[in-house]
């Protein structure tokens, strides 16, 4: 009989067992092992044998934990999935979080930290050792490496993408701790980061042009050569694959099912990638996918023995409430129409950039069931094809969590009352991170926050539309956070009711002209947002156009945006400060502009090649607000002046108000304030006053 109890009593306390009133804690460690109890002493080796042990009290315990919740600690040292090599991109990420299983409760959260103030890493990557690198003969500084003998057999391939969309599922390689660049030519110039390009001398069909840089004759007989280019804008980049090379002709011709994003143009930008033969620069590397092998030139010139190289592998590391296999990374691009009038170019509204990737995602819709009370405290998340960490719920902390070297998004935060604070987003190959929350139907706030982070470092392989913060949803509040060096915006996205705050934005926008470090438009819906008591500095295209003028701002109102708010801020080192793209109702108040070259910018294209939009009441911009019942609660009550909107010279920019803003030239030979004469102001109903000029 004693036997039997003890037996029983060993089958429920399968983990450790807990008075009610007494928080659950368990181990891992990189020497731990899985059949371990998960104590201190004796810890377990993986995240998820500790997430099963809480799912086995949890169902001991009528699916509740004990007053307190579960905390599992984890030890220092650096994680990897033992079979990555094997699985390669069907890898499953190294913690899976799912709604009805492992969730918490708010007086009983379910928390995963790093154990006191150790260094915890999980890395997606294999690391190759430094003796499995040989010089390559003839190649000056070149090293090659035979992976299959690690077990490396998958590294995803390139894909085209299209505007605003990142197609990127791709192995990548680091040496310690930092990204290397992909073969490429022209090379980046060291001196300054900023990208050398070529371009098309002459288009001699949709799937071919002409080029003068003999240097691409070499690359003839490359098997798997891309181009990276602006084909026919400066602010939309895509990737195209070559198929063939005349050098007789010098004409390159690309693969029909890979198409430039709106075709190609005489003296667009672009150049070579995915190259071995361009393996030439300190830096770059090169994966022959059919051979398995890895190319590369270390950032010194030479390989160390104490040089540490990772190949990525695993698409996802931390998934809360979805499973990775769900994210392709590939995001759709729906049909907007045209804009008759404007060159008839395909009209893909950057506000909806995140909708519509939510919905490529199929990211769920999360509900008061959905899991939630996670908490992720000061891990390292690295080497990654695709995001490091998906977090889909309600009530998630993330904290001191650094997410580095995915070849994506850096994270995906969806849900509400979700915060992150004090972490790290780094060299991610697109947008740093996509924050979402609320319902604009009946617009429910999120409650969510982004607090206190860095964000820098992005877009490194697509580079439009690719954001440090990624903004969608309800009553969003972003603040206290760096964002630092990208080619395009630092926000950008559609929301309502949001707040923008003590941010430092800094060096934004050198690569894609008409565009601005703060981002929305095209849209009478998302509105009511805050941008506030924020710097805005160094916001200006470095590198030399192509396609068009070097036009950016510091904060972009585009397309007929409307009815936000934008005060306090500090706008240094910009081309322009603010841009009206013919909305009404903004209240611009109380910011200072030093060193700008046009403080505000105002303009009525509602009245010309955006007037269909704007035209009750079938204009693209009132269906919109007719799908949100605009004239019904919550939306009249919430925004009073829009029902009437159709009676109130819907597609004039009426009702700005711009008033004790400061602004000082600092030197700059050409400098004003503002671009509309007080006839214009008048007729268009708007107040312009109380601005002067101080430095």
């Amino acid at each position: 009989r004693d036997t039997l109890i003890a037996l029983f009593l060993l089958l429920a306390c399968a983990v450790p067992c807990s008075n009610a009133k007494t928080p659950l804690e368990f181990f891992v460690a990189t020497n731990g092992n899985d059949n371990n109890p998960g104590t201190l002493s004796s810890p377990f080796a993986t995240l998820e044998r500790a997430r099963d042990a809480i799912r086995t009290y949890k169902a001991a315990h009528g699916g509740s934990l004990p007053t307190g919740g579960a905390t599992v600690n984890v030890r220092g040292g650096t994680y990897t999935i033992k079979d990555a090599a094997q699985q390669g991109l069907k890898t499953s990420p190294m913690l899976t979080l799912e709604t009805g299983k492992d969730g918490g409760s708010a007086g009983a959260p379910v928390i995963y930290r790093a154990y006191e103030k150790e260094s915890v890493t999980l890395s997606g990557g294999v690391q190759i050792p430094v003796s499995a690198f040989s010089p390559v003969g003839g190649k000056t500084g070149q090293y090659v490496a035979d992976v299959s003998k690690f077990g490396l057999h998958s590294f995803g391939e390139l894909h085209p993408g299209g505007l605003g969309t990142c197609a990127s599922n791709k192995a990548e390689v680091t040496v310690n701790g930092q990204p290397m660049i992909l073969a490429r030519y022209p090379n980046i110039d060291t001196s300054t980061g900023l990208w050398k390009w070529m371009h098309i001398s002459k288009v001699k069909s949709s799937t071919s042009f002409t080029f003068t840089d003999k240097v691409v004759n070499t690359w003839k007989n490359a098997t798997d050569g891309w181009l990276h280019g602006y084909w026919k804008f400066d602010w939309a980049d895509s990737y195209v694959k070559i198929a063939s090379i005349d050098t007789s002709t010098s004409t390159i011709t690309t693969e029909k099912d890979t198409p430039p994003v709106y075709g190609y143009e005489p003296k667009a930008r672009f150049y070579g990638v995915n190259l071995l033969v361009e393996l030439d620069a300190p830096g770059e590397y090169y994966i022959d996918r059919v051979n398995k092998k890895v190319y590369i030139i270390p950032m010194t010139g030479k390989l160390k023995d104490t040089d540490v190289v990772v190949v990525s592998q695993v698409q996802t590391l931390i998934s809360i409430g979805k499973s990775s296999t769900e994210y392709t990374g590939v995001y759709s691009r729906p049909d907007y129409g045209s804009v008759p009038g404007h060159n008839e170019v395909p009209w893909y509204p950057p506000s909806h950039l995140f909708e519509r990737q939510k919905a490529a995602e199929k990211l769920p819709t999360v509900t008061a069931s959905s899991i939630g009370n996670i908490q992720l405290i000061n891990f390292k998340l690295e080497h990654t094809t695709l995001t490091p960490l998906m977090a889909i719920g309600n009530n998630i902390t993330i904290s001191g969590v650094s997410a580095r070297l995915a070849a994506a998004d850096g994270m995906v935060v969806h849900g509400y009352n979700n915060t992150v604070t004090q972490s790290l987003v780094e060299y991610v190959g697109c947008v740093g991170v996509s924050f979402s929350g609320g319902d604009t139907q009946s617009l429910t706030r999120s409650g969510s926050y982004f607090s206190g982070n860095t964000v820098q470092y992005y877009a490194r392989w697509k580079r439009t539309y690719q954001p440090g913060i990624g903004f969608s949803g309800v009553g969003l509040q972003v603040l206290h956070n760096h964002l630092y060096n990208a080619p395009h915006q630092a926000f950008t996205g559609s929301c309502n009711d949001c707040k923008f705050s003590y941010n430092n934005v800094t060096r934004m926008c050198y690569e894609v002209l008409d565009s601005g470090a703060w981002y929305a438009g095209r849209s009478w819906v998302h509105r009511g947002s805050e941008i506030s008591y924020n710097l805005f500095q160094h916001i200006q295209m470095l590198e030399p156009t192509a396609l068009g003028s070097r036009s950016v701002q510091g904060v972009y109102f585009d397309d007929q945006l409307s009815a936000h708010k934008c005060f306090n801020n500090t706008f240094y080192d910009v081309h322009r400060g603010i841009l009206v793209g013919g909305g009404r109702r903004h209240q611009i108040h109380d910011n200072f502009f030093k060193k700008a070259t046009l403080a505000i910018s105002l303009d009525d294209r509602g009245e010309t090649w955006q007037k269909q939009y704007c035209t009750p009441p079938n204009g693209k911009f009132f269906q919109e607000l007719e799908a949100v019942h605009y004239k019904r609660p919550p939306w009249s009550t919430h925004y009073p002046n829009l029902p009437n909107i159709a009676n109130e010279h819907p597609c004039l920019p009426v009702y700005n108000v711009i008033v004790n803003n400061t602004w000082c030239c600092d030197g700059l030979k050409k400098c004003k304030f503002f671009d509309q004469d007080p006839a214009t102001v008048k007729k268009w109903m708007d107040t312009v006053k109380d601005n002067v000029q101080k430095c």
